[in-house]
């Protein structure tokens, strides 16, 4: 059987087509589950700018036939009542063992058990803890949740799992450094499939794999798991290129059958006159805030604009439409007026 981990896919919804073709050449090999550890949204317009925001993300992962996930930081972005709605449209168990829900928003499974090829596959999730006992993200996102420490959380949680599993996945949320301090704890997951600071990882630690494919759906790190007669015999990790499968058809027709969902967000905006890379998308949006038609006619002598804020790497030339625009920002940067 395989588990396929996903993480920090940020709404790349190009990059679908690839991940189906995967999903569909090891369900011809065997029992699949397919798994992901945070951050699914904010990053694409056409999902975090929805009529449902992230809806049509979970819609999409539950035709992709995913099975578990945990909750990055930003699945919080837009407060509880979306969370709620996501959650509520998913069709795959979220567990998040260091939240708890509060004001009838929903409350997370702390761990589920999937039962595949005879044998009992248990999974953890935990999400930061970064930004100051909750995650990381304006406070306003969680007004209706409280946060226990992250890896105190996962240490914990493991022995009532493994207690009824023949294999134990901490499905992290909590960056690179936090699961290698687990690991260092003394815990005992098989693996941790992680998310959050974005890593290129796939190794061993201690007697703990772990993992973690960067971002965007760049990678995936599919688990081999051999059983015989009701025994895991072995365990073998691969981490796979996504580009280097090429796009099912059917997904495909999908993701544009979504992009066209909303008019207002395929609205053009501006015209790129030539190829612009991450330097050139910079300059527009800092020209773009300078002759902003501010409501008292205010023009600004000088315009900031953090470089880390700008989301593109590029821009092709021609049409910019509002979705790319919302692209380049994701987060709704505050814009301050200074005179």
């Amino acid at each position: 059987l395989y588990i396929i981990s996903t993480n920090d896919i940020h709404a790349t919804i190009d990059a679908l087509p690839h991940l189906a073709t995967i999903v569909k050449e090891y369900e011809a090999r065997g029992e699949v589950l397919l798994v992901d550890s945070g951050d699914r949204v904010t990053g694409n317009a056409y999902v975090d700018d929805a009529r449902e925001p992230g809806v049509p993300l979970v819609e999409i992962m539950n035709e992709l036939g995913y099975d578990v996930a945990t909750l990055g930081n930003h699945e919080f972005d837009k407060g509880s009542e979306r969370l709620d709605a996501m959650l509520a449209a998913a069709e795959y168990q979220v567990v998040c063992a260091n939240v708890e829900a509060m004001n009838g928003a929903i409350d997370p499974l702390e761990y589920t058990v999937v039962t595949l090829g005879g044998v009992d596959i248990g999974f953890v999730g935990v999400v930061d803890t970064d930004g100051g006992g909750r995650p990381l993200g304006g406070k306003s996102s969680y007004v209706n949740y409280t946060f226990t420490s992250d890896v105190d959380t996962a240490y914990e949680a493991y022995g009532e799992v493994a207690a009824k599993c023949d294999f134990v996945v901490l499905l992290s949320h909590m960056g690179r450094g936090a699961d290698e301090r687990l690991v260092k704890c003394g815990t005992s997951y098989d693996w941790i499939a992680g998310g959050h600071s974005h890593d290129l990882l796939s190794a061993d630690r201690e007697s703990v794999h772990i993992s973690q494919n960067n971002k965007n759906l760049r990678y995936v790190t599919v688990a081999d798991i051999e059983v015989c007669d009701g025994e895991i015999v072995g365990v073998a990790y691969e981490q796979l290129k996504t580009s280097e499968f090429a796009p099912d058809e059917a997904m495909v027709a999908r993701v544009e059958e979504l992009k066209a969902s909303d008019p207002d967000l395929n609205t053009v905006e501006g015209v790129a006159t030539e190829y612009a890379s991450k330097e050139g998308v910079a300059n527009f949006t800092i020209a773009a805030l300078a002759s902003y038609p501010y409501a008292d006619g205010f023009v600004p002598e000088v315009t900031f604009y953090h470089y880390g804020g700008v989301r593109l790497d590029e821009f092709s030339q021609g049409n910019i439409k509002r979705a790319d625009i919302l692209n380049n920002d994701p987060f709704v940067s505050t814009i301050y007026v200074g005179r």
